[in-house]
């Protein structure tokens, strides 16, 4: 889509209380969006090379109120290691991340650590890089409410 992804709309969505039930078509094969999707309850992902043969199934089931994913994105996150070594972590950045856990901002972290929220937000930005997720607004904080256990 030219201006918003479809996590982006997805969270619009979910923000105005809009009742819709949202399918992702995409090219993408990844980890993340995956793990965004099913994070913000995301009806239907199909990968764009297989839509026209799970597009039926895919509808069909949404009617039936389950979700679908394609078989080969499943398949996919099967095959992805599911452990992160987060060990690339500065102990600090370790805090920081069980903050954004816990829903802090930039400028709580930053008072209850003792830094301005101009380090938090760097600090944030060093993270995302060091864990290689996209620079979408909340992708920090998605993954790490699904990934608590690896830093508590």
């Amino acid at each position: 889509m030219p201006f918003k992804s479809g996590i982006e709309i997805t969270e619009e969505c979910i923000k105005n209380n809009i009742k819709t039930k949202i399918i992702l078509i995409t090219f993408e094969k990844s980890a993340q969006l995956y793990n965004q999707a099913k994070a913000l309850n995301v009806h239907g992902y199909i990968l764009k090379e297989f839509a026209l043969a799970e597009i039926e199934n895919c509808l069909a089931a949404i009617e039936n109120n389950n979700a679908f994913y394609s078989p080969e994105i499943e398949e996919f996150m099967s095959t992805q290691e599911s452990v992160i070594d987060i060990s690339i972590l500065t102990p600090t950045e370790k805090k920081i991340l069980k903050l954004i856990a816990q829903n802090k901002t930039n400028k709580e972290i930053g008072e209850g650590l003792f830094i301005s929220y101009r380090t938090a937000e760097k600090h944030r930005s060093n993270i995302v890089s060091k864990l290689g997720l996209n620079h979408h607004s909340n992708s920090l904080l998605i993954w790490a409410k699904e990934n608590q256990d690896l830093f508590l």
